[in-house]
């Protein structure tokens, strides 16, 4: 029996058709459309066998279509079959197919076998030889990108994709992509101004606006980094990254309710995601409500009893509480999945010196500070607990050496408490003034060593006048 459909709608329909018919042994025709829209289906599925299943079945049917030879020398090219992946090329040509389309493909077959040299030809070519569309030239400067990547040249891989965006504005890999580059290059004030390019031609690219909120992060933004994210989540409800990050931004600014918010406003479209819920739980955990945190922590670790950030946050909740032993506990069960986390160690050192156990606590604040030097909370706890244990020369030995590593307002407000225990007012304030410069919202670090100087008069005076410089 020969089975024909229309090309249906529902993607899943259409996969599940095929699967009865396959598991059946029946013929299937579909039209070509149909066929191109499965085999999109199972590579994102991660399917490739499937997938060069449905392509090769299709052909079979429409042997002269240049789109699914096309479609066949990209699938192979892509999963490590680069030569066989260059005969289908060969035959999408001899058939009609666009030779840009095809010479990308074959500059991305030669990029996977390492010859780079070559791939860069056959792009120059396409540049130098054909009249391209801006569309077309948007997909030359990606494949250039994703050269300059494998090259591990990250900063000719941003102006790469920086050309791509600027040809199309609707290039969604590129896009995608500049992120990394972004990261990768440290151009975030350039992605500023790229990514406002786009959104002004674009309004709706929610990647755009996810990648500007990341920019405006690294630039301590904060406010404008907020907005740019739920701006990419409001866009696409289903974009999980932005309430990820858009909930960062609100942990680093103490929103925790606004982070709660729309992070539970996202949890109908995530609910087996254990990562969303990890954050909701660190969320609740940082409004101190740790009952609620630990209820969405258990059951991320339900999902993913392999989640070490999940052992760690519920560390943290139980410390908080001051069920130290429980926290040990969770503690050392996120150091057994991740033994180099210094954020873990530290949880564990504060544990084991509530404890009283200050011979354990030592060591894993000394390595937790050789592992991440440039981590500036890590020096901050180190110095709580020497001061803790009457070593404040020490402590200012240690925040002296976090300066050379961690240079940051964290660093500068714990240096400024520590002149003030050791008596040098005059210092500190300059260091506290210094501080509160940098990161007005941080000032809590200060306050973390020396409660006493809320109520003090210059204290006052001067977070007054940075207040006042904040608004």
């Amino acid at each position: 029996m020969n089975h024909s459909y229309e090309h249906p709608r529902d993607t899943h329909v259409l996969a599940s058709k095929f699967e009865i018919l396959s598991k059946g042994g029946q013929e299937m025709q579909f039209e070509e459309a149909a066929f191109i829209e499965l085999i999109d289906y199972f590579e994102l599925e991660e399917s490739f066998e499937k997938a060069l299943e449905v392509n090769n079945l299709a052909l079979a049917y429409y042997k002269y279509s240049p789109k699914l030879h096309t479609r066949k020398a990209k699938l192979l090219i892509e999963n490590q079959q680069e030569e066989l992946g260059i005969e289908s090329l060969d035959r999408a040509e001899i058939f009609g197919q666009s030779f840009v389309e095809t010479d990308i493909l074959r500059a991305r077959a030669h990029c996977f076998m390492q010859d780079y040299s070559t791939a860069f030809d056959f792009l120059d070519d396409l540049k130098l030889n054909y009249f391209t569309s801006a569309e077309e030239s948007s997909l030359i400067a990606l494949e250039e990108a994703l050269i300059h990547e494998k090259l591990e040249d990250f900063e000719k891989m941003f102006f790469a994709l920086r050309n791509a965006i600027r040809k199309n504005p609707f290039n969604e890999h590129a896009l995608q992509k500049m992120w990394l580059a972004v990261e990768l290059s440290k151009k975030h004030q350039d992605s500023i101004e790229i990514h406002t390019e786009v959104i002004d031609a674009n309004p709706y690219a929610y990647q755009a606006w996810f990648n500007l909120g990341n920019a405006y992060y690294f630039e301590r933004r904060y406010k404008e980094a907020i907005d740019a994210f739920e701006y990419a989540f409001i866009i696409n409800e289903k974009f999980e990254p932005a309430y990820k990050e858009f909930a960062e931004v609100c942990f680093h600014l103490k929103l925790h309710k606004k982070a709660i918010d729309a992070l539970e406003d996202a949890l109908p479209f995530f609910q087996s995601d254990s990562e969303l819920l990890l954050k909701i739980g660190e969320a609740y955990e940082y409004q101190r409500d740790f009952a609620k945190a630990k209820i969405y922590l258990y059951r991320a670790l339900g999902l993913d009893c392999k989640n070490d950030e999940v052992f760690y946050h519920l560390g943290e909740c139980y410390s908080k509480e001051g069920e130290f032993s429980s926290a040990i506990h969770f503690y050392r069960q996120a150091l057994k999945i991740d033994d180099m986390r210094e954020d873990y160690m530290v949880g564990l050192a504060i544990a084991y010196s509530q404890t009283g156990n200050y011979q354990k606590a030592l060591p894993l604040f000394q390595k937790a500070t050789e592992i991440g030097p440039e981590v500036s909370s890590n020096w901050v706890q180190f110095a709580h607990f020497l001061v803790s244990i009457e070593g404040l020369d020490e402590a200012m030995e240690a925040i002296e050496e976090a300066e050379e590593n961690a240079y940051c307002a964290d660093i500068l407000y714990c240096k400024a408490a520590l002149l003030f225990k050791k008596g040098d007012r005059s210092n500190a304030l300059n260091y506290l003034g210094e501080a509160l410069m940098d990161s007005y919202y941080d000032r809590e670090t200060f306050f973390s060593f020396v409660p006493e100087l809320r109520e003090d008069r210059d204290i006052k005076a001067i977070l007054r006048y940075y207040d006042q410089a904040e608004v």
